[in-house]
């Protein structure tokens, strides 16, 4: 077949355009993270270095994705893998979960840090769960899924998927593989995924509830200044954390838009292709988006001290400074006092301890 259509050079382009640039955001994030003592000291940078790491390896297979699929995979651009090839990508995007876990234990750092007041070396106690849950969870599904011979071509990459309807013409042991994919693809990816959403918007309205509530307590009951600067701290944490629970939400919105007509019992070839495309450019985007909401308060700092420059040339400075990652006048990211999100726990924390305590009953 060497005429193509729109859906077919979309379904390889698309996702190609968006790990690319989820690789560039991932990698320099996890630069950034891992060459700063102070911030690879800190739990809540450590949880966004997991993150990152599996953000990167998943877009490089991505980046890929129809070089990997089996030759006999008609609907895509190019194959020219085999079942070998196929067999390592699914196993690598099946580990893409680590990340969906990875964002909950963000979201649930910061219920500890925001609403409890716990501190750094609280946190630290209980940091191998952090880590542990969502490597575990998508290595074992990972494998588990490779020992049932799961692993198929599907949309635009292999993954947990039924044999095509012509395996018969390849091979016979091909058309054993992928028994009960849509009830695996449940089991280990998209009932998990939708739990995780569902926890990680209960855990920010709660997040949200808690700084509101301290606020108006701050607000009628202390109008000391270093009060006042605490409760603004605490409201760039707060956004902070919504902002990577807002990276997590767009991508996962199409496919879950995708995987929900299909609940509702539209048949795969009726689903809107667009949408397809879609689900196959966001999914990938995630280190990207990651990226711009770290180096977020760098660049707010940045453009604040530097009115005068475009914001494309201090997001150049940012990203291509052979400091890797400074600022025109200082590093914003190599000291804590300068650090939104270092800073910010402090403050949160000074502010319930000194403060809030004392109103909270009045409230």
């Amino acid at each position: 077949m060497t005429d193509y259509n729109w859906y077919q050079i979309a379904l390889a382009v698309a996702p190609k355009i968006s790990s690319s640039l989820s690789i560039f955001g991932s990698l320099i994030l996890i630069t950034q993270i891992l060459r700063n003592s102070k911030t690879r000291s800190k739990v809540q940078q450590r949880v966004v270095l997991g993150l990152s790491i599996v953000d990167a390896i998943v877009s490089i297979v991505w980046l890929f994705s129809n070089y990997f699929m089996p030759i006999w995979s008609h609907h895509i651009l190019y194959p020219i893998g085999n079942q070998m090839s196929c067999n390592v990508q699914g196993f690598i995007v099946q580990t893409s979960i680590c990340g969906v876990f990875y964002n909950s234990s963000l979201a649930l750092l910061y219920v500890f840090v925001i609403k409890y007041k716990w501190k750094e070396d609280s946190l630290k106690r209980i940091e191998p769960l952090f880590h542990l849950l969502p490597i575990t969870f998508g290595f074992a599904t990972a494998t588990a899924a490779l020992i049932l011979d799961l692993y198929n071509p599907a949309s635009w990459d292999c993954w947990i998927a039924p044999p095509p309807e012509d395996c018969a013409e390849y091979s016979e042991s091909l058309c054993e593989r992928g028994k009960n994919a849509n009830l695996y693809q449940w089991l280990f990816y998209f009932g998990p995924l939708w739990i995780c959403i569902l926890i990680v918007t209960i855990m920010m309205i709660y997040v949200y509830h808690s700084v509101r509530t301290r606020e108006k307590a701050l607000e009628k009951f202390a109008s000391s200044r270093s009060t006042q600067n605490s409760v603004k701290y605490s409201r760039k944490v707060m956004k902070q954390a919504f902002l990577y629970v807002g990276a997590f939400y767009i991508t996962w919105t199409f496919p879950t838009i995708v995987r929900l007509l299909e609940v509702c019992g539209l048949e795969p070839d009726k689903i809107p292709k667009i949408l397809i495309v879609l689900s196959g450019f966001f999914i990938a985007f995630q280190g990207f988006l990651n990226a711009m909401v770290f180096f977020r308060p760098r660049f707010l700092k940045c453009s604040k001290e530097n009115a005068n420059l475009s914001a494309f040339r201090v997001i150049w400075i940012i990203t291509m400074k052979a400091s890797c990652f400074c600022c025109i006048k200082s590093d914003i990211g190599s000291d804590d006092k300068d650090n939104i999100e270092h800073r910010g726990r402090a403050s949160v924390v000074s502010v319930h301890e000194h403060d809030v305590e004392a109103t909270d009953d009045k409230v």
